[in-house]
């Protein structure tokens, strides 16, 4: 069986999409299928497989996601903005609005432009669900304070998709190997993300590879928020493996006193924000994500049942 596909990714999270309406249907797709397309060696390679198909109602995509070991997982949400991406480009969704099916209930994501899209999210949680952790009083139940070659700094234990740790630290702080350590060894089986704020408006923010760009950037500013940080309005940047994070500067038009030539780097910067997301979390019972999803390519897989 031969099938076509897209390559699409988020902040380098990848992912391979199939439409099985050109293969025959959710019928025709299992874990096998998914672990083949996935294999990095022998495959296309990607951390899921997506699988998509019409609704059961106008503009709206159903979606079946797999991992790379060939379980069947509720989605993601870097794979629903990919499967958004699709279901736009494709015209399965149209008026701005795109709805993606799971297992797990619906998502409605907002198309802001041809590549970016918005999403509301359930808002995070302290780990212990006491209570929602914009609550002053809630703030100490969901913190751990730490030390990391002799630098103390505090962690936050954050529910979302999935508990996550979540540690505050600083430029001149410890590397993100030596907190990703501390963080496992004291918070169990929650995900770590180094979260270096840079200013009230931009958080930068790292996990482990396999974890969702879009909730750790949440967890991120939650995090950033609830050590004073940040205003629960921010811009989540990606420093981990496969961001593009850059600002393409066109100058000013000034020029240099000693080159006599203009400087790159006089002009206002315009970002190229692949690795960045926007995230709203200014209500205990609302959060808002905005980010990009972006094809890698496209091609065919030959599968051998």
């Amino acid at each position: 069986m031969t099938v076509p596909f897209f390559k699409l990714h988020v902040a380098g999270d990848d992912f391979v999409l199939v439409d099985a309406s050109k293969i025959g249907g959710f019928q025709a797709v299992d874990g096998s299928l998914a672990q083949a397309i996935l294999d990095r060696r022998r495959g296309v390679g990607g951390r899921g497989a997506i699988f998509v198909a019409q609704g059961e109602t106008a503009g709206t995509v159903a979606t079946r996601f797999f991992l790379g070991d060939g379980t069947e997982s509720y989605s993601s949400f870097d794979a629903w903005f990919c499967a958004a991406r699709w279901a736009f480009d494709s015209g399965r969704a149209s008026g701005g609005k795109g709805r993606i099916s799971t297992a797990r209930g619906d998502r409605t994501l907002t198309a802001l432009d041809s590549r970016s899209f918005a999403m509301e999210m359930d808002p995070p949680l302290s780990h212990a669900e006491i209570g929602r952790i914009l609550r002053p009083e809630d703030r100490d139940d969901a913190r751990l304070d730490l030390i990391v070659d002799g630098k103390s700094t505090s962690a936050y234990l954050i529910s979302l998709d999935r508990p996550y740790a979540a540690i505050v630290c600083s430029d001149t702080g410890p590397g993100p190997k030596r907190i990703r350590t501390a963080l496992v060894g004291l918070a169990g089986e929650a995900v770590p993300v180094v979260v270096r704020p840079a200013g009230r408006e931009l958080v930068r923010f790292s996990a482990a590879e396999g974890v969702d760009r879009i909730a750790a950037a949440a967890v991120a500013v939650a995090a950033a928020t609830l050590a004073g940080k940040a205003e629960g309005e921010a811009v989540a940047e990606w420093r981990g493996r496969g961001a593009a994070v850059r600002f393409a500067d066109f100058g000013s038009g000034k020029k240099a006193p000693d080159a006599g030539v203009r400087r790159v780097d006089d002009g206002p910067a315009v970002l190229i924000d692949r690795g960045r997301f926007w995230i709203e979390w200014k209500s205990p019972h609302r959060l808002l994500v905005a980010g990009l999803a972006e094809y890698a390519f496209e091609g065919r897989f030959d599968y051998l049942e």
